[in-house]
């Protein structure tokens, strides 16, 4: 997903700063940003099993060309953010779509390092969901 959104936004909001967000046990990215390579390893057990999968080339590619930083998510925080999405828009979030929500300080569960970020601003917060197809039917017409 952050390969899409680096493509989209540099081609037609320059001056948006990209942030992408990473579960805390499962951080290769993190640890490829900050060492300006790839660091291929394998994720140990983290809540975020969707993220688990390793960076590879072409997303490495549009991370560090288009991402201005990448930000850590505990699984407390993580587990924090899922529990605040429920109870104020009872909405059941996979964990791995919650990891962007206690990196912003649109909610409680931010970490205190990550306010100064944001302060002053609107994020906008992209978390993907999978849809099963077949289960999803129209509204009704009235």
């Amino acid at each position: 997903m952050i390969s899409g959104t680096c493509l989209t936004l540099s081609n037609l909001a320059h001056s948006v700063k990209i942030y992408a967000a990473e579960p805390e046990q499962a951080d290769d990215a993190y640890r490829s940003f900050k060492a300006g390579h790839i660091i291929a390893d394998d994720a140990l057990e983290t809540i975020a099993d969707g993220l688990k999968v390793p960076l590879k080339d072409l997303t490495w590619h549009f991370v560090s060309n288009h991402v201005t930083d990448i930000l850590i998510a505990t699984e407390e925080d993580i587990v924090d953010a899922m529990r605040l999405v429920w109870k104020r828009m009872k909405i059941v979030m996979e964990p791995s779509s919650a990891v962007p929500f206690p990196s912003s300080d649109n909610w409680r569960c931010v970490p205190w390092a990550h306010l100064r970020l944001f302060k002053n601003r609107k994020p906008d917060i992209h978390c993907s969901r999978k849809r099963n197809r077949s289960a999803h039917r129209p509204p009704r017409q009235l």
